[in-house]
C-alpha cells in the first residue's frame, strides 16, 4: 500500500470499526466496473500506420514505371498484396464481445492526493492483441487539460489478461463523472485495427484531504485531549461528576457532597471534569464566495478538508459531531452523533457538497441550526465575507445564534489581498490598487470585530491551515 493512501486506510478502519458489515457502510475506494466490448460504431475498422506506410511505399515506383512499364505490373502486384494482407489481418481480428475491460482504483480518491488507475484486458480469443485503451475520465481528475482522457497500451495474450495503470491525483472535490473506454486493438501483424468501446461509465466521489482527519483520528491527539482533560479536572472548571474523595486542605467548600458526608461521617468533595458528548456543529458556506481558488484548491475544498478535521477531533475526543452545509437552500444537514459511523457520514456528505454561484442564505442556515439544535454547543462556521460595504449577512445570523450557542468563525485569509495591501506602490495604477486593497482588508478587519462583538470568536486563517488551526 502505497503512503499516499495510508489516510484512507485509516478513514476505511474507522468506517468499519462497527463491525465491517454495518448498514449502509461503502467502501472509500470506488468499486471495480466491469464489461464486455460492443463495436464503437457500424464499420470499426482502419488502417494501422504500418499498412499506410507499405501502401505509400508501393507508390515510389511509379516514376520508374513511366520509364520501365513492365514495372507497374509489379507495382500493382504489390499494392495488391498489401491490400489483400489488410484485409485478412481485419478479418483474423476477433469480434469486440472477445475483449473484457475492468476499471478499478488503488484507493480512495481524495483531493490533492495520487492514486493509481488500473485497466485490466481479458482477451477470450486466441489471438494475442496489442490493445490501445483511452479513458474518458473529467478534467478534475487530470492533471493537464487536454481534452481527451489518458490513454495506455498493453500486450492482451490469447486467452490471458493484462494490466495497464496510471496515476491519478484529484484537483477538484466533489461527485465525478467517469465515461467508457475506447479501444483500439490490433494483432501482431499490426496492418488493420478494429474499434471497440466499453461501458463502463459510473460516478465516483472525490473526498475531502484525509490527512487532517487521520491526525485527528491518532494518538497524539488523543494524548494532547487527555492532558486538557487533567488539567480540566485539576482546575475544577468542568462540570461533569467523575468520582468522590477526602476532603483535602484547599478544596472548596462547594465542591463538598453533603449527602455522601452525613452518609459516611467524614468530609467528602465532589471532583468534576471536562463534559462530554456535547454537540458540535461545523457549519459550511457553499455559495459563490467559496469558489475563489487559493492556489490548487478552492476555499471550499480547504473548508471541507477543516470541516471533516474538526468532525475527526470532535468524535476522537468523545463529543458529537454534526454538520450542515447551506447555499442558497440546504446542501446536507446531519444531525449531531457519536462513533465512527458519524464520521463516515459527514465524510459522504462533504464529497457531495459543492459550490453554487448564488449568494448563501445564512440567515436560513442561522434558522435552520435553531430549529436542529434546542441546547447549547459549539458551531463551527466556515464562511468567506462579501466585497460589498454593507454589513454582512453572516453578522447577523451570528448575533441570533450566539445568545444560545458558542459560536467560531474561520474564514480564509487571502494571500494576495494581503500581499496588494502591503506592497509599495510604483505607479499610479500600483498605488489605486494598494488603496483598494487597504480598503478591502480593513473592511474584513471590521467585519471580524462586529462577529466579535455579539459573543462569537472569530479567525481569519490561511486556507492550507485552516483544518490544523482549527
Amino acid at each position: 500500500m502505497s503512503a499516499g493512501s495510508r489516510p484512507a486506510e485509516v478513514m476505511d478502519a474507522a468506517g468499519g470499526s462497527a463491525g465491517g458489515a454495518a448498514a449502509g457502510y461503502v467502501p472509500l475506494a470506488p468499486a471495480a466496473v466491469g464489461a464486455a466490448a460492443a463495436p464503437a460504431r457500424r464499420f470499426a475498422y482502419a488502417l494501422a500506420p504500418r499498412a499506410l506506410v507499405w501502401i505509400a511505399a508501393g507508390f515510389a515506383p511509379w516514376l520508374l514505371a513511366l520509364l520501365w512499364p513492365r514495372l507497374l505490373y509489379a507495382v500493382m502486384a504489390w499494392e495488391a498484396t498489401v491490400v489483400a494482407a489488410c484485409l485478412l489481418d481485419a478479418w483474423r481480428l476477433p469480434p469486440p464481445a472477445a475483449l473484457r475491460v475492468e476499471r478499478n482504483w488503488e484507493a480512495a480518491l481524495q483531493l490533492g492526493a495520487a492514486t493509481r488507475l488500473r485497466w485490466r484486458v481479458a482477451n477470450a480469443a486466441p489471438l494475442a492483441l496489442s490493445v490501445r485503451l483511452e479513458d474518458s475520465l473529467p478534467a478534475s481528475l487530470r492533471a493537464d487539460e487536454r481534452p481527451s482522457g489518458p490513454a495506455g497500451a498493453l500486450w492482451a495474450p490469447g486467452g490471458g489478461s493484462a494490466v495497464t495503470e496510471i496515476a491519478v491525483t484529484p484537483r477538484d472535490r466533489g461527485p465525478a463523472r467517469l465515461g467508457d473506454v475506447v479501444l483500439r486493438y490490433r494483432s501482431g501483424w499490426g496492418l488493420a485495427e478494429r474499434w471497440a468501446r466499453a461501458p463502463l461509465g459510473t460516478m465516483v466521489r472525490v473526498y475531502p484531504d484525509l490527512t487532517a482527519a487521520s491526525v485527528a483520528l491518532g494518538l497524539p491527539l488523543r494524548a494532547r485531549q487527555m492532558q486538557a482533560l487533567r488539567r480540566a479536572r485539576q482546575t475544577g472548571r468542568g462540570r461533569e461528576f467523575e468520582s468522590l474523595r477526602p476532603y483535602r486542605e484547599g478544596d472548596e467548600w462547594r465542591d463538598v457532597c453533603w449527602p455522601a458526608t452525613a452518609r459516611l461521617g467524614r468530609t467528602v468533595v465532589k471532583l468534576r471534569e471536562a463534559e462530554r458528548s456535547q454537540a458540535v456543529w461545523v457549519v459550511l458556506d457553499c455559495g459563490r464566495l467559496m469558489r475563489t481558488r487559493a492556489g490548487a484548491q478552492s476555499q471550499l475544498d480547504a473548508a471541507a478538508n477543516a470541516a471533516l478535521a474538526v468532525a475527526a477531533a470532535a468524535v476522537q475526543s468523545g463529543d458529537r459531531a454534526g454538520l450542515l452545509a447551506y447555499g442558497r437552500g440546504l446542501q446536507a444537514r446531519l444531525a449531531p452523533a457519536s462513533g465512527p459511523l458519524a464520521l463516515r457520514g459527514a465524510l459522504d456528505a462533504l464529497a457531495g457538497v459543492v459550490p453554487e454561484d448564488a449568494e448563501a442564505d445564512h440567515a436560513g442556515a442561522a434558522a435552520a441550526l435553531l430549529v436542529a439544535q434546542g441546547r447549547r454547543a459549539l458551531i463551527v462556521w466556515l464562511t468567506e465575507f462579501p466585497e460589498s460595504g454593507q454589513l454582512p449577512a453572516v453578522v447577523e445570523a451570528a448575533a441570533h445564534l450566539a445568545t444560545r450557542h458558542l459560536m467560531l468563525f474561520a474564514v480564509p485569509r487571502s494571500a494576495a489581498l494581503a500581499a496588494a495591501a502591503t506592497a509599495v506602490p510604483a505607479t499610479t495604477h500600483a498605488m489605486y490598487q494598494a488603496a483598494a486593497a487597504l480598503e478591502l482588508a480593513e473592511r474584513r478587519q471590521e467585519t471580524l470585530r462586529r462577529l466579535r462583538a455579539v459573543g462569537a470568536q472569530a479567525l481569519e486563517l490561511a486556507p492550507g491551515a485552516m483544518a490544523a488551526e482549527l
